[in-house]
């Protein structure tokens, strides 16, 4: 069997040569996106800009690591995505940086190995230019994977909050308990990554098999590469979602059975983004330091 990383011919020789004048002009484009966002009063404008340049130096970061063929690349990959899912859930719960990270690094990395290793028989497995690429595609789907799924579990624990506490009060045990929660926020945090996989090919036609067709790979090969990167994607967002959502809802109802809705803070929307960093900063806090076990009220947050 041979292996991708061998059966990729070299770029087509009709490309040329981009520079920062290229780029710049290309840049332009984000002006039409300012305008639209200042004619609807979208207030959108500086987070654009904001996120154009931080495209730029990432990407050019990026490209850095791909010459020098490290993955050191990596663990700012992982703190990068640490933030987007703070980011992105409306909720949040105490020791949630540590618990989300650890969930999405082993699932991503388990996956990741697995598919490289077994799957594509790059070698080696972690060779800079064919393992970032995977990396990405796979923290950014288990991203969204999480979020969904923690927003559904944090925002059933306090919608169906009087029904789980009787089937506390009743004798069940946690897991009995949270097992309905778990199932819907694990199905909700599934059904995207499952909806892309089966249109894949018919409706939507994946970028990186587009690339590498464009870039003179064998139509099979690029075919067969985007079949397995699609079932580590799966994988790797069944894991890091489920092992988050469970996560969650054990720190959320303690080892005595009880419901701690005050172990849920609500995020501030308009919330600043230096605010994020600060935020961030006490929840590391609450992390390190000791809390009384004593039994708590339980907080209904408007």
């Amino acid at each position: 069997m041979h292996h991708f990383n061998n059966t990729c011919p070299p770029p087509v020789d009709n490309s040329h040569h981009l520079d920062v004048s290229n780029v710049a002009a290309g840049f332009l484009l984000i002006l039409v996106n300012a305008g639209i966002s200042s004619v609807f009063g979208l207030g959108l404008s500086i987070q654009l800009f904001v996120a154009a340049i931080r495209c730029v130096l990432q990407l050019g970061i990026l490209g850095l690591v791909f010459e020098t063929d490290s993955i050191a690349f990596v663990a700012m990959m992982t703190i990068s995505a640490l933030e987007i899912s703070f980011n992105k859930t409306k909720a949040r719960h105490f020791y949630m940086f540590p618990t989300v990270w650890i969930c999405i690094v082993v699932s991503v990395f388990l996956a990741s190995f697995l598919g490289n290793a077994f799957a594509i028989q790059a070698k080696p497995w972690h060779q800079a230019q064919q393992y970032i690429p995977i990396l990405g595609m796979l923290l950014g789907n288990s991203l969204s994977a999480v979020a969904l799924g923690l927003n559904s579990a944090l925002t059933q624990l306090e919608t169906h909050k009087d029904r789980i506490e009787t089937y506390l009060s009743f004798g069940a045990s946690r897991w009995e308990a949270i097992q309905p929660v778990a199932r819907e926020a694990i199905k909700t945090a599934l059904l995207p990554t499952i909806s892309q996989m089966s249109v894949m090919g018919l409706i939507s036609i994946p970028g990186m098999m587009t690339g590498q067709i464009l870039g003179g790979a064998s139509i099979d090969d690029a075919v067969r590469y985007q079949q397995i990167i699609l079932f580590m994607i799966t994988a790797a967002s069944s894991m890091s979602a489920t092992s988050a959502v469970l996560s969650c809802l054990y720190i959320c109802v303690d080892e005595q059975s009880r419901l701690r809705l005050d172990r849920i803070i609500k995020v501030d929307k308009k919330q600043k983004p230096w605010g994020i960093l600060e935020g961030i900063t006490t929840r590391l806090g609450m992390c390190c330091g000791s809390r009384s076990n004593e039994r708590q009220p339980l907080i209904q947050r408007e």
